[in-house]
């Protein structure tokens, strides 16, 4: 019997659809701060453009680390997407307090 849980399947293509799923649930606090940090950044374009990249390097950091040593063929997807959600945790952090020192 198949279950409807895609994380519990050990195909990539199952694999795949838990991470984006599992990804989209953890990163919603996250970008929901990024985008109220960019608003109110927004009378400084050169500023903005800063925060966008440093927040591609984090993205790009964060990604190699957690998905480094991936076994294909297993049920890799949840350990991956806690890892990433641990670090966006502590990105969402970063960027609200962040946020907090900008706001007027």
């Amino acid at each position: 019997t198949t279950s409807d849980d895609p994380c519990t399947s050990t195909a990539d293509a199952d694999q795949q659809r838990c991470l984006n799923r599992r990804i989209g649930e953890n990163d919603v606090d996250l970008n929901r701060t990024y985008q109220e940090l960019v608003r109110v950044m927004r009378e400084d374009p050169a500023a903005v453009a800063e925060l966008r990249g440093r927040q591609r390097d984090w993205l790009a950091r964060r990604d190699a680390e957690c998905r480094g040593g991936v076994q294909r063929g297993t049920t890799w997807a949840p350990g991956v997407a806690d890892c990433l959600a641990e670090r966006s945790t502590a990105r969402t952090r970063e960027l609200q307090a962040e946020l907090e020192r900008r706001r007027p």
